[in-house]
C-alpha cells in the first residue's frame, strides 16, 4: 500500500505544471514588468490577468481567515498583496 501511494505521489510530481509561478514570483519580488516578460514566451495580458487573479485570490483567502480568526493568516495574505498590487498590473487603465 505504502508503494501504491509513493507511485501516486511521484506521478503527481512529474505532471505537476508550475506554469506562471516563477514569473508572479518575480513580480512580488519588485522585479520590473519589462524583465518579468523575458521569462517567459506567454503574451503581457496573460501575465497581468495571472497576477491579477493571484490578487483576487488572496483577497479571497484573507477574507476567509479573518472569519475564521486565523490573524497569522490574514496578516500573511495582505503582505503578499501588498507585494504583488504594484506598477503598471495595477493601473486603472493600461492606456495611459
Amino acid at each position: 500500500m505504502q508503494d501504491r501511494h509513493k507511485i501516486a505521489a511521484e506521478e503527481f510530481r512529474s505532471t505537476l505544471k508550475t506554469g506562471l509561478v516563477e514569473v508572479v514570483y518575480e513580480w512580488a519580488k519588485g522585479t520590473p514588468f519589462d524583465q518579468i516578460t523575458l521569462l517567459t514566451d506567454v503574451a503581457e495580458g496573460t501575465i497581468v490577468r495571472v497576477i491579477t487573479r493571484l490578487d483576487e485570490t488572496c483577497r479571497e483567502v484573507r477574507d476567509a481567515a479573518r472569519v475564521i480568526g486565523d490573524t497569522e493568516l490574514f496578516k500573511k495574505m495582505e503582505q503578499a498583496q501588498t507585494k504583488i498590487k504594484r506598477d503598471i498590473v495595477f493601473a486603472a487603465s493600461l492606456y495611459f
